[in-house]
């Protein structure tokens, strides 16, 4: 069922296209923040399932947690046809969630560089620790996509052209402008 994720976001998505208005043109200056509830629903419905999935398979399961995730051996040296699967299982668990989790990294690295995001490398790694292991990769992939859509919706890149800064820009023209004309 959580290796299915990606998909229940994805139909979530659809269904929600279709039930609601397109108002992305209207939207992207005007209201930046109308279509978070959607977008919370929408994602926070889908990692309902995936913490709950997590949370009793790690309580409930009749192995460790590092018996269930974590690769022992490479699937073609284990015996008999169980063994192999579920060792590919864990690879693949682990290489899905793992390049999931840097591909998040990366776009937090680049609102980090817009001057977006003020929180530490040390401090962004240890949420998504500690995420993975009280909720699980799927929820913690979630949790970070709507901080992450939090923050497009409601902060400036460093260098966005906004009413204030076009402001400034023209006081501070002025104000050369006036210094320049005072020298001649």
């Amino acid at each position: 069922m959580a290796r299915l994720y990606p998909c229940w976001i994805a139909a979530a998505q659809w269904l929600f296209s279709r039930l609601f208005a397109d108002t992305v043109d209207s939207d992207k200056i005007g209201a930046t923040q109308r279509d978070m509830p959607y977008i919370n629903l929408a994602v926070g419905a889908s990692m309902i399932p995936s913490a709950s999935i997590w949370i009793s398979t790690v309580l409930l399961g009749p192995h460790g947690f590092r018996e269930l995730f974590i690769p022992t051996t490479l699937p073609k040296h284990a015996p008999g046809i169980a063994e192999p699967a579920r060792q590919f299982l864990r690879i693949d668990e682990l290489a899905i969630f793992g390049s999931a989790l840097v591909w998040l990294g990366y776009l937090f690295g680049d609102m980090k560089r817009a001057g977006m995001v003020n929180v530490s490398w040390l401090r962004l790694v240890c949420y998504a620790v500690v995420g993975v292991l009280a909720m699980g990769p799927g929820t913690t992939l979630g949790i970070g996509w709507l901080w992450r859509e939090d923050i497009l919706a409601t902060r400036w890149h460093k260098d966005a052209r906004t009413e204030e800064s076009l402001a400034r820009l023209g006081e501070r023209a002025a104000k050369e402008g006036g210094n320049r004309n005072g020298r001649k």
